[in-house]
């Protein structure tokens, strides 16, 4: 894994990104919405649900996170990479953005619902400082990290 993070820019989720993203989440990880659906135009339309495109030096996407802001002052987070982006840190560098983004919105924690057979995703975020919290819903891990707790801010640095 690299030492240094790919650099790497974001941009919101258009309609026409759909496809690509349903491409990437073949398999059953992370969002399971089918690529044209209500769901969808719920979680473009929604302004509580932050959806970001990554792009990579060439400006072509290389991943994707969401951030479901929640009132507790949470936000669930879900983080995509593209297969063919996998294992070059692009995951770490979009976990970065997703911090950044929580914390400008006052988040105090975020949460990763990850399928109990996606073991490389529930290593992921062990690494970048998620603890379990022993609660599963529906074949999922329910994982969090703590962002700030009023005026105590952990770093964001993450263990590649």
């Amino acid at each position: 894994m690299p030492t240094s993070l790919p650099p790497i820019a974001t941009r919101p989720l258009e309609a026409h990104d759909v496809d690509l993203l349903a491409g990437w989440l073949q398999g059953g990880v992370g969002l399971r919405i089918p690529p044209v659906s209500a769901a969808w135009r719920r979680v473009l339309g929604d302004p509580r649900i932050l959806c970001r495109i990554a792009l990579g030096p060439s400006g072509a996407p290389i991943g994707f996170y969401r951030l479901d802001l929640a009132p507790d002052q949470s936000a669930e987070l879900t983080l995509v990479v593209a297969p063919s982006q996998r294992r070059k840190g692009v995951g770490m560098a979009l976990l970065q953005a997703a911090f950044s983004e929580a914390r400008r919105r006052d988040r105090r924690r975020l949460v990763a619902m990850v399928a109990q057979e996606n073991r490389p995703a529930r290593e992921f975020f062990l690494a970048a400082g998620f603890e379990s919290t022993q609660e599963q819903a529906g074949g999922f891990a329910h994982l969090e990290r703590i962002l700030h707790t009023g005026d105590a801010v952990p770093p964001l640095e993450i263990t590649p």
